[in-house]
C-alpha cells in the first residue's frame, strides 16, 4: 500500500504497475498539492491507517474503509500527516501546512479493535481398523506464525497431539492462535473398529452317548453357544455352535455362530478340554472349513443348521439308515430296540408298526402337543420345549395292542417339524455403549426363542445449548463479577482475555464467577462454554458467549485535612492504582459540593486549598480519574473529612 496525491494505492505487483484506488480525498489535497496523506500500520498489524483532511481512517482485512477518528476542528482545520506511536494516534491540525515552523501534535488513543477472526481451518474425521498403529488428525489451513495445539477427553490443550491407538470413537479438540485474532477451536473425530481375530476352530471333541454338551469343555477364549442341556442318543458326527470372546476384547471382536463337530460315542467321555491346535493361527485343517462359518449337514440345502433343543437330536436325512442293523419292519421303516435285559420282551414276537411321519408342532410350546398316531408314546420326555424352526429328531415307544405275544419297540426315531407361527421379537442391551465402545442388543423371539445380536453406535453425548444471558453484576478496580443462566446437568469453561491474551481459564458448576487480581480501568473480554462431562471427557457447545468489561477506578482514601496557617487547609490522601489524577470537590457549610481543582498527576498525593475564612466549615471529598479514549472515566468519592474554621 502506498500514497498518490490524495489516494490510497494497492499495487498488485511489485513491478509491471498494475494499481488499484482504494480511497480517495480529491477535493481537498487537489488545492494542496496532494502532499499531506500519510499511512502507518497499528500495533497488531491489523489494518492500515491514513488520514484524510478531516478523519483517520483504517483500510480492513475485507478492503473496507472506515472511519476510526474524527477530530473536534474548525472549518478551516485540516489534518496534515499523522502516525502511530505507542497505540497513540498522533496528527497535525493546521489551517495550512506549516513546514517552516513547529507543529503542535495532537494525540488519540488507538481505539482497541475486537480481535480479527480466523477462517479456512478443517479438520476431517479419521476412521481406520485397529492394527496397534497411533491414528491422528490432520489440521489444514494453517499458516506461518500460527500455533496449534490439542485437546483429548481431558480438555486441556497442549502441543502434543494425542494418540489414539485402541478401538473406539475419540474426539480431538484443536485450537489455532494467530497473533492479532480470535483464537480458532475446532474438532474432529477418531474412530478405531474393532478388527478381526484370528482363532483355530476346536477340534477332536467327542462326547458320550446320553452326556450333556456343558460336560464338553472347550479351550480358553471359546464357550458353548448351542444349549448347553444338549444329550443324544446316537453315535455320530453332529455340529454345534461355539462363541469365541478374544482376551483383548477392547480391540478384536466377538465371533459367534463358530461351528464346531463333535463324535458322540458309545463310552462316557471324560470332562478334559481337547489338546489346543496354535491358538493364535486360523484354522487350516484338511477339509477346508471356514472359521464362523456353519457346516451342511450331507443332504442339506438350506446353509445354517439351527441350534438343537434340549432333548433333540441333530437331523439326519429320512433315508440314511443305521448300518448293520435290518430292516424288520414290514414298511421298510427301521425298528427300534427291543427293551428287556431279563430276556422277557426279547421273548416276544416284533411286531410291525409304521414310523409317524408329517408330525410337526409350534414353536414354544411341549413336545406333548405333537399327536402321535394310536400305539405310540413319546420316549423323550414330554415337557421337551420344541424352539427354534428347523427339523428335529425326538424318540417313540410303539406299544402293540398284544402285549402278551408282542414286545414293545423303544428308542424309534421319529422327525418333527417346528415351525413359528409369528415371530414376536424382544430386545435386551447385553453390552451398554460408552464413549470408546460399541454397545450390544440382542432381540430374542418369545414364541420360538429365535435370537440375533445388533451393535449399538458408540455412545455420543448430546452437546448443551450455548450459555444466554452472560451479564456483567459487578465491577471493582481488581474485580469483575458474571452471571449467566443456569442450564441442569451442565458445567462451564470460563476464560478471561486481555485484548487478544488469555489472563485465565477456569472450569466452574455455577452460573456466576469473579475474577479477581484485576487491573484498574483495563477493557476485558469474558468467554464462557458449556459443556457436559461423561465418561471422563468434556463435549463442548457449538458456540460460546462473550461479554466486555471495565474494571472501576479504586475509591480514594482521603487521610487527613489540617489548617496550614489563616486561611490555609491541606489535604492527603492514598494513590490510586492506574489513576492519571484526581478532581477535589468542596462544599461550605449546607451548600453542594463544587470542584475546586483539577490535578493531571496521578502519582500527587496532597493539595492546599487557600482563601478559607474562619468561622467556617469546610467539607471535602475526592475522586480519581483515568482518561480512556478521549474521556475521563472515574472512581467512586472517597470518605468526606469536615474542616472547622475557628
Amino acid at each position: 500500500m502506498f500514497s498518490r496525491t490524495a489516494d490510497v494505492m494497492k499495487k498488485q505487483e511489485l513491478l509491471g504497475g498494475m494499481e488499484e484506488t482504494v480511497h480517495a480525498e480529491t477535493s481537498l489535497w487537489g488545492n494542496n498539492g496532494g502532499t499531506y496523506m500519510y499511512l502507518d500500520l497499528d500495533a497488531g498489524k491489523r489494518g492500515i491507517y491514513f488520514n484524510s483532511g478531516t478523519a483517520i481512517c483504517r483500510l480492513t482485512e475485507a478492503g473496507t474503509v472506515e472511519t476510526v477518528y474524527e477530530p473536534a476542528q474548525s472549518a478551516s482545520q485540516y489534518i496534515f500527516g499523522f502516525t502511530i506511536k505507542e497505540n497513540q494516534l498522533c496528527y497535525g491540525l493546521q489551517s495550512t501546512p506549516n513546514l517552516s515552523g513547529k507543529q503542535r501534535i495532537y494525540t488519540y488513543p488507538l481505539p482497541e479493535l475486537p480481535p480479527a477472526q480466523i477462517t479456512g481451518i478443517t479438520a476431517e474425521n479419521v476412521t481406520a481398523v485397529y492394527d496397534g498403529a497411533a491414528r491422528k488428525i490432520q489440521v489444514k489451513g494453517i499458516k506461518t506464525g500460527d500455533t496449534v495445539s490439542y485437546a483429548g477427553a481431558d480438555g486441556v490443550f497442549g502441543a502434543e497431539q494425542p494418540e489414539m491407538k485402541n478401538a473406539g470413537t475419540y474426539r480431538v479438540s484443536y485450537k489455532v492462535e494467530r497473533n492479532g485474532c480470535e483464537p480458532f477451536t475446532g474438532n474432529a473425530q477418531v474412530v478405531i473398529e474393532k478388527a478381526e481375530p484370528e482363532y483355530a476352530v476346536p477340534k477332536g471333541l467327542k462326547i458320550g452317548k446320553g452326556q450333556s454338551l456343558k460336560e464338553v469343555k472347550l479351550p480358553e477364549g471359546f464357550s458353548w453357544e448351542t444349549d448347553t442341556g444338549m444329550k443324544w442318543q446316537e453315535t455320530g458326527e453332529v455340529t454345534c455352535y461355539a462363541v469365541y470372546v478374544p482376551k483383548d476384547s477392547r480391540n478384536y471382536k466377538e465371533v459367534s455362530r463358530i461351528p464346531v463337530k463333535l463324535t458322540v460315542t458309545e463310552e462316557e467321555q471324560p470332562d478334559t478340554p481337547p489338546e489346543e491346535e496354535n491358538p493364535g493361527e486360523p484354522d487350516t485343517s484338511p477339509g477346508g472349513e471356514k472359521p464362523g462359518e456353519p457346516e451342511l449337514p450331507p443332504g442339506e440345502e438350506n446353509p445354517g443348521q439351527p441350534e438343537l433343543p434340549p432333548g433333540g437330536t441333530p437331523d439326519t436325512p429320512p433315508e440314511e439308515e443305521k448300518p448293520g442293523e435290518p430292516d424288520l419292519s414290514p414298511e421298510g421303516e427301521k425298528p427300534g430296540t427291543l427293551p428287556g435285559a431279563d430276556g422277557t420282551e426279547a421273548n416276544k414276537e416284533t411286531p410291525s408298526y409304521t414310523v409317524p411321519q408329517g408330525l410337526s408342532g409350534h414353536s414354544g410350546k411341549m413336545l406333548n402337543s405333537v399327536k402321535l398316531p394310536s400305539g405310540f408314546v413319546w420316549q423323550t420326555s414330554e415337557s421337551t420345549r420344541l424352539w427354534r424352526e428347523g427339523s428335529y429328531t425326538y424318540y417313540v415307544k410303539y406299544i402293540p395292542d398284544d402285549t402278551e405275544k408282542y414286545a414293545t419297540v423303544s428308542n424309534i426315531p421319529v422327525k418333527v417339524k417346528v415351525t413359528c407361527p409369528g415371530h414376536q421379537y424382544r430386545s435386551k442391551i447385553t453390552r451398554t455403549a460408552t464413549r470408546t465402545r460399541t454397545g450390544q442388543e440382542t432381540f430374542t423371539c418369545s414364541v420360538c426363542g429365535d435370537t440375533y445380536t445388533e451393535e449399538t453406535e458408540v455412545y455420543a453425548p448430546k452437546k448443551p445449548k450455548p450459555v444466554t444471558d452472560l451479564k456483567v453484576t459487578g465491577a471493582s478496580a481488581n474485580s469483575l463479577q458474571f452471571s449467566w443462566k443456569k442450564t441442569e446437568g451442565v458445567k462451564y469453561r470460563v476464560v478471561l482475555y486481555q485484548k487478544n491474551a488469555v489472563i485465565s481459564t477456569a472450569y466452574t458448576g455455577k452460573n456466576v464467577y469473579t475474577c479477581s487480581k484485576l487491573k484498574p480501568v483495563v477493557n476485558y473480554l469474558l468467554k464462557v462454554t458449556a459443556y457436559r462431562e461423561i465418561d471422563g471427557g468434556k463435549y463442548y457447545a457449538e458456540k460460546e458467549a462473550s461479554v466486555r468489561a471495565f474494571t472501576v477506578l479504586g475509591k480514594v482514601k482521603l487521610v487527613s485535612v489540617k489548617n496550614r496557617g489563616s486561611n490555609k487547609a491541606k489535604l492527603t490522601w492514598k494513590k490510586v492504582s492506574g489513576a492519571d489524577g484526581y478532581e477535589i470537590s468542596m462544599k461550605t457549610g449546607k451548600s453542594g459540593y463544587k470542584k475546586i481543582k483539577t490535578i493531571a498527576k496521578g502519582k500527587t498525593v496532597t493539595f492546599t486549598k487557600t482563601g478559607l475564612k474562619k468561622g467556617r466549615n469546610y467539607s471535602f471529598r475526592i475522586r480519581a480519574f483515568k482518561k480512556s479514549q478521549g474521556k475521563k472515566v472515574y472512581g467512586s468519592y472517597s470518605n468526606v473529612k469536615t474542616l472547622k474554621r475557628t
